[in-house]
């Protein structure tokens, strides 16, 4: 059976200040139901940084995802603290549009994303 590929660069190598929470533009959800998801994260520098996830049925009004008990489901990294360029496989939340949030307590010189998708040719 065939494959297919899809990635999107959500962030580019830019800086991310301490305290800084930096969104990423909005994914459409077709972009984003694959057999598998991970996000491509290159950080520079030393740093804690934290990945969830956003969903919207407009692409501009956000909500974190919980279940019926209130848990939040969007969290996809918490804590890395090293210098670094790895894969993190995720579940991206069903909603028509998904973003990307990123917070860091100290700066981070370049931080890079890249969401990356594939399955079978169905």
């Amino acid at each position: 059976m065939a494959r297919w590929m899809n990635s999107a660069t959500v962030f580019s190598a830019q800086e991310l200040g301490g305290g800084t929470v930096a969104y990423s533009s909005a994914l459409g959800a077709s972009n984003l139901i694959p057999d598998y998801a991970a996000i491509q994260l290159t950080l520079s520098a030393t740093g804690i940084i934290t990945i969830t996830q956003q969903c919207s049925l407009d692409g501009s009004s956000w909500q974190d995802p919980t279940s019926s008990t209130a848990a939040a489901l969007g969290s996809i990294l918490t804590g890395v603290t090293r210098a670094l360029i790895t894969y993190i496989p995720f579940t991206p939340v069903i909603a028509p549009y998904v973003r990307l949030v990123l917070t860091t307590s100290v700066t981070i010189p370049s931080v890079a994303v890249k969401v990356v998708t594939s399955g079978d040719v169905r």
